[in-house]
């Protein structure tokens, strides 16, 4: 089974982010090998898997951004004297490289459909920012993703643009009135459409398997 995977190497010292690493990579059924060094892991070469290599490529032209904002969060915890002034200039030096970099990760996610590590990365944003999403790019996106609309990451964005259209035109809800009439499954593993849930009182807690703090 292709997966995502994350190998977190903890520090000595917990307080220490300097010494924090993470090394993220794609497993696909194909062999491959990992050649890394102590305390380098992040830099390991990864080997054997087409996905892992256009993976890469992703990660390539966002690794310039993406250093210069550890830099900044580096700055923030090891120089314990600075000043108010000298960290509200680095919190908008930090945010202006976020939003670059986001930038230029939306624009290798919809200039490579035809990836399966960008439809994962496009599922993420569906996720956790939808918002920062442009609808018309993400459907154009999918309409070029052709067969690979079926695989589980193509699925979901589908499952988006539909609802996505639904929500956008459904009628403002008042007091009384039922949301989205969506439909999950229980503890016991049967699909429940939430209208029929007759109960005086409802109260919805939306979270998700993924986010640890959400199962405390």
């Amino acid at each position: 089974k292709t997966t995502k995977f994350s190998l977190r190497v903890r520090p000595k010292n917990q307080d220490d982010i300097t010494e924090f690493e993470q090394l993220t990579f794609w497993s696909e059924n194909v062999a491959m090998t990992l050649t890394g060094t102590k305390n380098k892991i992040f830099q390991s070469i990864i080997k054997g898997s087409l996905i892992q290599d256009q993976y890469f490529e992703y990660i390539s032209t966002v690794a310039k951004q993406d250093n210069y904002l550890k830099e900044i969060i580096d700055s923030v915890k090891t120089q314990l004297n600075l000043t108010e002034g000298k960290k509200s200039e680095m919190r908008m030096r930090y945010q202006a490289a976020l939003r670059t970099m986001k930038g230029q990760k939306m624009e290798f996610i919809f200039n490579n459909p035809g990836y399966y590590s960008t439809a994962a990365e496009l599922v993420w944003y569906i996720t956790f920012a939808p918002g920062e999403i442009d609808r018309k790019h993400a459907e154009e996106f999918y309409v070029k993703m052709g067969v690979a609309q079926s695989n589980i990451y193509g699925h979901q964005i589908g499952m988006f643009l539909t609802r996505d259209k639904e929500i956008a035109n459904a009628q403002p809800l008042g007091v009384g009135d039922y949301p989205y009439n969506f439909i999950l499954k229980n503890i016991s593993g049967n699909e429940v459409k939430f209208s029929s849930i007759n109960s005086k009182v409802i109260l919805l807690d939306f979270w998700a398997s993924g986010c640890g703090p959400c199962r405390l």
